[in-house]
């Protein structure tokens, strides 16, 4: 039976005979770290990207690259038996793509072209504008996280256009929580300074009261106070 001989492996009496006097053991290359660690990640995401006739990006063609190496091992496995490159199928890989270069977790399973063709729009649901596809300008239609801290799973995924996402991105849950809090002091307030209001529109601890009084102005905005 043979057996494999390792790096570590103590010269035998036969190479020690036939290496030149005074020659040391020839020291083996060094082996970088990212060509000796396996990403199975970046590998899939280049599998796929092969599977779906898709090149990736020029950066993650590097020979060392997990993604380059997915996609070199998928071109030789499917060769000319791939799929249709649909636009669904480019945004699912370039979120997939996205995801693993920020260590943001991606949900896999519910996520898929299927899922990102189904939630497609021609308008953006927040600024109420028609939706674009790689003009380059504000309008152009993407795919966006509602809540940046979580992961990329279908619940949390909208279409939206470049400047929602940017937004969306840079918003903080805690933050929105304050702004939402502030805006609604600021309409209390704006509410109790009309003319003909007395006292605050919405009082502290509301009641059932038997007989209203009349309001006290016509802004429409107060509530029956006080108990007959």
């Amino acid at each position: 039976m043979a057996q494999a001989t390792f790096e570590f492996s103590p010269a035998s009496a036969v190479d020690l005979a036939a290496a030149p006097a005074g020659a040391g053991r020839a020291l083996p290359a060094p082996v970088t770290a990212a060509a000796s660690a396996f990403d199975p990640i970046g590998h899939a995401i280049g599998w796929d990207h092969a599977h779906h006739r898709v090149t990736p990006p020029l950066c993650h063609l590097d020979e060392h690259s997990p993604v380059r190496q997915g996609w070199a091992a998928g071109r030789a496995a499917f060769g000319t038996r791939t799929l249709r490159p649909t636009a669904a199928a480019r945004q699912w890989l370039a979120l997939r793509l996205h995801a693993w270069q920020h260590g943001q977790a991606f949900e896999g399973v519910q996520v898929n072209p299927a899922f990102l063709a189904r939630i497609d729009t021609d308008l953006c649901p927040v600024r109420r504008v028609p939706l674009r596809l790689c003009s380059g300008s504000a309008d152009d239609a993407t795919v966006g996280r509602l809540n940046a801290r979580a992961a990329y799973a279908a619940g949390n995924l909208a279409v939206v256009s470049a400047p929602v996402a940017a937004a969306l991105g840079a918003a903080d849950w805690a933050r929105a929580l304050a702004i939402a809090e502030r805006l609604t002091s600021a309409e209390r307030s704006a509410g109790a300074e009309r003319p003909g209001c007395a006292s605050p529109c919405w009082p502290a601890s509301p009641r059932r009261c038997r007989t209203p009084r009349p309001r006290c102005c016509h802004c429409g905005c107060c509530r029956p106070t006080g108990c007959g």
